[in-house]
């Protein structure tokens, strides 16, 4: 038969991907967005507190500064970073079921920011509550895709030549 006629032959492998924990994912993924953001806000609180009573401030001012719009805007940034590091790390280390455990986590996530801004009005209350969610969501969102991207170079094919087993 001619060589020409026949159809390029090509090769299905199985890769096997182990599945992580779903309780590892959650808890890693808690301890990072909310967990940091406490301390990091914390630290953040101590540092500028500091600062502002070197500057010998009245304590009365000293609790406004730390309430001031800047302070929160800063500390809320960090909170979303952290975040969408905890929502990421919650995705790699699950490797499926992303956006399952996404919604775990950023459902308990948001439900501690609450429980933790009980003094706030429950405007600042829905506002984070929002951006927690969205940035949990966004970081397991890059989460899947780098799992994605690993799968593909894990073949060193086009996907189309890939036959993923999960354990």
């Amino acid at each position: 038969m001619d060589d020409s006629i026949r159809p390029p032959s090509t090769t299905v492998e199985d890769i096997d991907v182990a599945n992580g924990s779903g309780i590892k994912a959650v808890t890693v993924g808690l301890l990072v967005s909310v967990g940091c953001s406490i301390l990091v806000g914390t630290l953040l609180g101590i540092v500028y507190g500091i600062v502002i009573l070197v500057q010998e401030t009245p304590k009365n001012e000293v609790i406004e500064a730390l309430s001031n719009p800047w302070m929160i805007a800063a500390t809320t940034l960090i909170g979303c970073l952290l975040s969408v590091l905890g929502g990421y790390l919650c995705a790699r280390i699950a490797r499926h079921s992303e956006y399952k455990f996404g919604l775990i986590l950023s459902g308990i996530a948001v439900i501690s920011g609450v429980f933790f801004g009980l003094e706030y009005s429950i405007f600042w209350n829905v506002v984070w509550a929002l951006t927690t969610w969205g940035s949990i969501m966004l970081g397991i969102h890059l989460g899947v895709s780098r799992n994605r991207t690993d799968l593909k170079c894990l073949s060193g094919r086009k996907p189309n030549n890939i036959s993923i087993r999960r354990n």
